[in-house]
């Protein structure tokens, strides 16, 4: 499986290897790592929904993507199922 890091938003918690894999545990406001050199991204997490990260800080875990941040899957690689920008 690998190491990966917690996240918990809200009444939401999942893992992500998005982050640099170090065994993190992050919440709402909390500093990440970047993701492929951004600071504005939106993660699709297994247990569903997308994480949206702004200025480099966990800032939501939505149902849907955000149409102004670029999609990447959970592991930090640029997401080819969605088309960016969104129309």
């Amino acid at each position: 499986m690998g190491m990966f890091d917690d996240i918990h938003t809200g009444n939401r918690c999942g893992q992500t290897k998005a982050f640099g894999r170090t065994l993190a545990h992050y919440c709402t406001g909390d500093t990440v790592d970047p993701v492929d050199g951004r600071t504005h991204v939106q993660i699709a997490m297994p247990d569903g929904g997308w994480l949206h990260v702004r200025d480099g800080r966990i800032h939501s875990w939505q149902e849907t993507p955000a149409p102004d941040l670029p999609p990447y899957d959970n592991f930090g690689r640029p997401l080819s199922g969605l088309a960016w920008p969104y129309p």
